[in-house]
């Protein structure tokens, strides 16, 4: 029985819905966290990546007609993603060219990459990556790039060469001062489609684009579950390792990731020496899962913009399940265990070795400046309420 077939019986979607079935199976395994709040946040995690799985392999699986998508945000997150990026990414092919274009103005940084495929599907390759400043920009902000196997005939600035093994372009914004930095709206267009329309769908094209989702989420929830327990295996508890580049990553940035194991009467204190770059950062994944926390409604991240820095030229950050009144506080959600990351951009050096200390939760303040300020119930509110009013924007929640 043919593809086409398969789903006019209805047997290829019996089958995806059987296979999610399954993956629900698998979450309430063993080798995940299996408490009551970890089962409730497992199933969520699989209804989001049904959200992107469907969104990239059915609706935009088309290279010859492709449209970016927004990704890994406040909503649909997988993969450990960084709170301060607004994620993109379109289909490709080298059989086509394409031209990306977009007004930059107030963009801080964006950076473009052409990927192979999948972490979790083991493609690591990435063909090629850009940051903004290395483009040409209109007077007027204006940016257009063109994606193609050869250089086009008509002269464009900014032609990148599109390799016969990248199937996807991947756009990563940069917002570091979440009041300020812009989010541009881009548009990815094949050349030579406009006036053109998608053939009608087939029965054996829809077979195949759900068989390839279901793929993808089955490859990816035990993926980023196994990464997270490899990390740690590594790391250990209430330390955070030097920086390094990670397969898969931007090559222009050094992640660091640690793991806070805390009891409710404690805190860690995470400091190093404050750098001059155009973005650094720190916020935390869960465990099982590899998602970000509630960064639109809690404390649980900060950019070098959003940091308090001490007179001493360093930052302090403090992890703890209660606001212990400090400015840069993260707060767990209440959760005993996470892993908690840096990140670097642009450095023309190493990054700084992050300090961990675990310190009771009401000695917190003895262990920071005397001069270290204090942070009431109204200043949170407010400084949460900011934090809220930028996620909407950024979002157009």
């Amino acid at each position: 029985m043919g593809d086409g077939e398969q789903l006019m019986t209805g047997q290829a979607w019996h089958d995806f819905c059987a296979r999610l079935a399954a993956m629900g199976d698998v979450i309430r395994g063993d080798e995940f966290p299996g408490s009551s709040r970890d089962r409730a946040e497992g199933f969520r995690h699989l209804t989001r990546q049904v959200v992107f799985a469907l969104t990239a392999h059915v609706e935009l699986r088309d290279p010859a007609f492709p449209g970016f998508h927004r990704f890994d945000d406040d909503v649909t997150k997988w993969g450990g993603p960084s709170v301060d990026f607004t994620y993109l990414r379109a289909k490709v092919s080298s059989r086509y060219a394409y031209r990306i274009s977009g007004d930059v103005s107030g963009v801080r940084q964006m950076i473009l990459a052409l990927p192979e495929g999948e972490m979790q599907f083991e493609q690591y390759g990435v063909f090629g990556q850009w940051n903004l400043s290395q483009f040409e920009v209109g007077p007027d902000g204006w940016l257009e790039i063109v994606l193609a196997a050869e250089r086009p005939d008509e002269p464009t600035a900014n032609w990148l060469p599109l390799d016969e093994r990248v199937d996807h372009v991947n756009v990563r914004v940069i917002v570091s001062d979440w009041a300020a930095d812009v989010v541009p709206v881009l548009r990815i267009e094949r050349i030579g489609q406009a006036g053109e329309a998608p053939p009608p769908l087939t029965p054996g094209v829809m077979a195949s684009r759900l068989d390839e989702a279901m793929t993808w989420i089955e490859r990816s929830v035990p993926y980023w579950n196994a990464y997270y327990e490899r990390a740690h295996d590594r790391a250990g508890d209430n330390a955070i390792p030097p920086a390094r580049t990670t397969a898969g990553g931007v090559p222009d940035f050094q992640y660091s990731g640690g793991f806070w194991k805390l009891a409710d009467d404690e805190a860690l204190i995470v400091e190093y020496e404050a750098v001059d770059s155009a973005y650094w950062s720190i916020h935390f994944y869960t465990k099982g899962w590899f998602e970000s926390g509630d960064f639109a409604n809690r404390s649980v991240s900060f950019t070098g913009d959003s940091s308090f820095i001490d007179g001493d030229g360093r930052v302090r950050y403090v992890v703890a399940h209660s606001d212990p009144g400090a400015p840069n506080w993260i707060d767990t959600e209440g959760r005993t265990e996470a892993e908690l990351t840096c990140r670097w951009a642009f450095l023309d050096g190493p990054a700084p070795a992050p300090a961990t200390t675990v310190v009771p939760l009401s000695e917190v303040r003895r262990h920071l400046p005397h001069d270290h300020p204090f942070v009431d119930d109204a200043t949170r509110r407010a400084q949460l309420g900011a934090r809220q009013d930028a996620a909407a924007r950024r979002f157009r929640r």
